[in-house]
């Protein structure tokens, strides 16, 4: 009888079960994004009657949370390239968690606000990330697909935010709304323990190692789509913003 043979990092980020817990991983994280954005906008009343807020400082609570989704989607991003999509997917559910959970605990305008804007960095890389994971972890005829689904995730996060958010405010106030947001911290732990890192991140870093230890060549982020196919030159999320500081 033969020795059974090692699975490889490649056989098994390859495999329908893979291919399924990144795709969840992902879809879940942007419907807890979905979820964090819509709790504010029912939060809201009770913050402003909480801290006596007028109408600009209330609206801008929003729009400080989207500010931070801008930075976190370019800082995240670019640490995926380097760091990996599920490492870094990781640390963006907590960041959005535990500065939720923070907001629970806010005192005034200035700290609410500055615990939206960092939430909104986590809330930022989760939505690049994700899409990124979950378009390597599928061949290419079922990316878009499967980046459908991911989107739906939100929809599904907004959705939930809006049945709990009533019932919720109703028996214990807006701050347990954001309590609640704690939860994906969970969630993070899970995915780093369960999903591991597609292989087109893989086969994308040994190639920019290779390229760095061997002199110029294929430019960074070149990938291929197959045993036996051409690399297409992909340069990454992270060396286009360097590129753009540059210039």
């Amino acid at each position: 009888m033969s020795a059974a043979t090692p699975q490889t990092s490649a056989e098994t980020t390859s495999a329908p079960a893979y291919k399924r817990k990144a795709l969840f991983a992902a879809a879940v994280g942007y419907g807890l994004d979905g979820f964090d954005l819509l709790i504010l906008s029912f939060a809201l009343g009770g913050i402003i009657a909480t801290f006596g807020l007028s109408d600009v400082e209330a609206g801008s609570l929003s729009t400080i949370t989207l500010f931070g989704a801008v930075l976190g989607g370019i800082v995240f991003g670019s640490l995926a390239d380097s760091y990996g999509r599920v490492k870094v997917l990781t640390w963006t559910v907590l960041v959005f968690a535990v500065f939720t959970g923070l907001s629970a605990v806010a005192q005034g305008y200035w700290d609410m606000a500055a615990y939206r804007f960092i939430a909104g960095i986590g809330i930022g890389g989760e939505f690049g990330i994700g899409m990124a994971l979950a378009a390597e972890a599928v061949p290419a005829h079922q990316r878009a697909r499967a980046t459908s689904w991911v989107g739906v995730g939100f929809q599904i996060g907004v959705f939930a935010a809006a049945i709990v958010a009533a019932p919720v405010i109703a028996l214990w106030g807006w701050r347990a709304l954001f309590v609640i947001g704690l939860f994906p911290a969970v969630f993070a732990f899970a995915i780093r323990r369960g999903v591991e890192e597609p292989d087109k991140f893989v086969q994308s870093r040994q190639g920019h190692e290779v390229g760095e230890s061997e002199g110029p060549g294929e430019s960074e982020g070149s990938e291929s789509d197959g045993a036996g196919a051409p690399a297409v030159n992909l340069p990454t999320f992270g060396a286009k913003i360097r590129a753009l500081v540059r210039d």
